[in-house]
């Protein structure tokens, strides 16, 4: 122990912070001049100094082994110990004999963590939790509590400390691997003397504390500045300031540097909660939007022709072109569907106008929804869609992951292919999991236009009552919270996700394949478990490359009819479509502006929503549901839909940035979309950030790791309520007056950098780069 920390010295390996602590209490410890060591002071400094998201509180005469840093299961027990529902344990050993640290003193104190079960399996296992234990546990800072700095003495606190732990309503599970040396401290006579005289003053502070944390009335004391429950950052342990409601404070602010990122990167970890956005958007993030050459020009006297020259044109170009439409007000009557890869491309916004005079409803009726009432038009399609399909079934099968990941990993180390499924280096490949289910699995993958609507909720089979347990892929979307459990509140019950089909999907290009393995080029955003039904198939997307784009979409300007009324003013639908666009488009009176329904990696930039005149509104300005890793940026929503930009049904892996919305709203519309990035964003009024919808049944509002980086408003607002969302992170906000998210990170100024996604963009490509020139040379 003493070489350890003799070489470290030498090293230069950890910076020494050395601070003077003076008892203020009993005179009996004035007089004996506190030769105790202050050991519960000075951890309450170090979980308030810490810069990690995750905290270990270690004493000097500790020794923790490498296998925290390296072993499988660290993934898993992080993501415990951050949502709150359990503390991660490290088993102790004694210096110099493999038995648990404690063990001839006290067997309690250690014993719990079950020594002889510890040293013959490699598998995590709870453990009950034992009145006298020391526990040494890693935890989310922002759900560690404080030591008692009233106790003086190091077991007595230590032990206090297990208590309120397990008071808190925590759990505790066993890291199977790593451990600590633990060499039992040297008093000399003084102390022995300090350590006589204080017990039982000690023992009568520990009896009242348990007392106080039976009435759920018990506070640690702690003398230290900052210490109280963190919810800020690290980095800036000063309470966030209410004064911040002025616009200039925050925006004149110079930006802090975040803990889960850094200046350039260094801080960031693909096991940690923020997610790699770099490959958002057409592409995959490695390729810019192309302009491919016109085919023809329209011209002519087009609305005496009719939609039929449009239509004509369509059919008429051929793949990977562009039909230019010239300069002037163009009248469409009908629906066009653009099922193969060309562009539809205006003379720019202010040139090139499609003018829609009536609405779907007066162009092919109404059918309302037999249940619902709703109308047919209330969510999809357009008048303009851009329809793929992208199967999944026996025929794409490649193979199945027959061994667990976990979120951050990029291997499946253990993969059955099926007969000629191994993949070429360079393909795409799909993983997708399923939730289990005791009763018929619900298939939601919304890979087909006419699969699914928001307006049918979830097909297939009801979920029965007493069935909590079998969404264990649902409960891990939403950060492990047991939203399918039948005593979940009705707010929050996920019973309607209950046994999706291919919930959990992701799209990634093979870096290698052997015959047992494969490597990605993108870390998971979820864990693989074999219970989950893990299988990769191949990706057999049918349109790609297509795009609208340098036009204005108007629609007449009637007065909108409401909520589930809506008459269909609809303007564009992509399903199922993979590296398509809208960019540079004016949508003028839209009842429902732009759908992206399963699509993969897919641009909407620089497109403007507003009225003509005050119509009342609309329905969803910008709808995202199922499908990934799809970029919206660049946008300004200059009128008030119900949803102005909304998430919804497992979509993940999406970007929103550089937007703004006269009081924009970002609608958190249920259904387990979870991963997804708000950043650099103007709210307007800010009056309504995130008012969210959705049936109930579909779970929380929001799934797992949502993110939200600076957020900016020009009046106060107030986030969500707890329940909102677990395991969600807000970094970087102006003129918030209420905090009741459970965040990892909140500060009331700017973070750097501005836009995350420009950021991890522009890193992705750095190394992209030294990659290449090491492979070249």
């Amino acid at each position: 122990m003493g070489h350890w920390h003799h070489g470290l010295d030498k090293l230069d390996a950890c910076a020494l912070n050395l601070a003077v602590y003076s008892s203020e209490g009993s005179s009996s410890h004035e007089r004996l001049g506190d030769p105790l060591f202050p050991a519960n002071a000075l951890r309450n400094r170090a979980i308030a100094l810490a810069p990690t998201e995750m905290v270990l509180p270690l004493d000097v005469n500790s020794l923790l082994s490498n296998s925290l840093n390296v072993h499988s299961h660290n993934g898993q027990l992080l993501e415990m110990a951050s949502t709150g529902s359990r503390a991660a344990l490290l088993k102790a050993l004694s210096n110099g004999a493999v038995q648990a640290a404690g063990a001839k003193s006290a067997s309690i104190k250690q014993h719990a963590s079950n020594l002889s079960h510890w040293l013959h399996t490699d598998a995590l296992y709870g453990v009950q939790y034992v009145k006298g234990y020391e526990p040494h546990v890693v935890l989310s800072k922002r759900r560690m509590p404080w030591f008692d700095e009233r106790i003086h003495d190091n077991s007595l606190g230590r032990q206090l400390f297990g208590e309120h732990l397990h008071a808190l309503g925590l759990g505790f599970v066993v890291h199977p691997i790593a451990f600590l040396v633990h060499q039992a401290p040297l008093r000399n006579s003084l102390a022995a003397a300090a350590t006589q005289k204080i017990q039982e003053e000690d023992e009568l502070l520990y009896d009242q504390s348990l007392q106080q944390m039976a009435q759920d009335t018990y506070q640690p004391a702690c003398h230290f500045a900052p210490c109280r429950r963190p919810d800020h950052s690290p980095a800036d342990v000063s309470p966030m300031a209410n004064q911040l409601c002025s616009k200039e404070s925050a925006v004149e602010s110079k930006p802090a540097k975040s803990w889960m990122w850094g200046v350039h990167g260094e801080l960031f970890v693909p096991k940690g909660r923020l997610r790699d956005w770099s490959r958002a958007g057409f592409g995959s993030g490695d390729r810019s939007i192309p302009r491919p050459a016109s085919f023809s020009d329209l011209v002519g006297d087009w609305n005496a022709a009719g939609d039929g020259v449009l239509l004509r044109a369509i059919q008429q170009s051929p793949e990977g072109s562009a039909l230019q439409l010239p300069p002037g007000r163009f009248k469409i009557t009908q629906m066009i569907n653009i099922t193969k890869p060309i562009v539809l491309r205006g003379s720019g916004a202010s040139q090139t106008t499609l003018y829609f005079p009536f609405s779907l409803e007066e162009v092919y009726g109404n059918t309302p929804d037999a249940t619902s009432g709703y109308s047919q038009w209330a969510f999809r399609p357009g008048f303009l869609n851009f329809l793929g399909s992208d199967p999944i079934g026996p025929e794409t099968l490649l193979g199945l992951a027959v061994q667990a990941a976990l979120k951050g990993d990029s291997q499946l180390s253990k993969v059955r292919w099926v007969y000629g499924g191994l993949p070429s280096i360079g393909s795409w490949v799909r993983l997708v999991q399923s939730d289990p289910s005791p009763f018929e699995t619900v298939a939601t993958t919304g890979n087909n236009a006419s699969h699914h609507t928001a307006s049918q909720g979830a097909a297939g089979a009801s979920p029965k009552a007493g069935d909590a347990g079998t969404s264990s892929l649902i409960d891990h979307l939403h950060g492990g919270w047991n939203v399918t459990s039948p005593d979940a509140p009705a707010h929050v019950y996920a019973g309607e996700l209950q046994g999706t089909q291919y919930a959990a999907q992701l799209i990634a290009r093979v870096v290698s394949a052997t015959n047992n393995s494969l490597t990605l080029d993108r870390a998971l955003p979820f864990d693989v478990r074999p219970e989950w039904q893990p299988e990769l198939h191949r990706v057999s997307a049918i349109l790609r490359d297509a795009g609208i784009e340098e036009l204005t979409i108007e629609f007449a300007e009637e007065t909108y009819k409401g909520h589930f009324k809506e008459a269909g003013y609809n303007a564009l639908y992509l399903s199922a479509a993979h590296d398509c666009w809208v960019r540079n488009v004016d949508i003028v009176n839209a009842d429902y502006a732009v759908g992206l329904n399963g699509t993969h990696f897919c641009t909407v930039e620089g497109i403007r929503l507003y009225d003509s005149r005050a119509r009342g509104g609309g329905h969803h300005g910008i709808d995202i549901s199922f499908g990934a890793d799809n970029l919206l940026t660049n946008f300004t929503i200059d009128k008030e839909f119900l949803h102005d930009v909304s998430i919804e049904w497992y979509t993940h892996g999406n970007v929103i940035s550089d937007g703004s919305g006269s009081d924009l709203n970002l609608d958190h519309h249920r259904g387990a979309a979870f991963g997804n990035l708000f950043t650099n964003l103007h709210l307007g009024k800010g009056s309504r950030p995130f008012a969210s919808s959705g049936a109930h049944g579909r779970g929380p509002h929001a799934g797992a790791h949502n993110t939200y980086w600076n957020i900016i408003s020009d009046n106060c607002w107030t986030l969500p309520d707890a329940d909102f969302g677990h395991a969600l992170v807000l970094a970087g906000a102006q003129s918030v007056t209420a905090c009741s998210l459970p965040h990892d990170q909140s500060l009331s100024a700017l973070v750097h950098p501005r836009n995350l996604h420009d950021a991890m963009r522009t890193r992705h490509h750095e190394y992209a780069h030294l990659s290449m020139q090491a492979e070249t040379g």
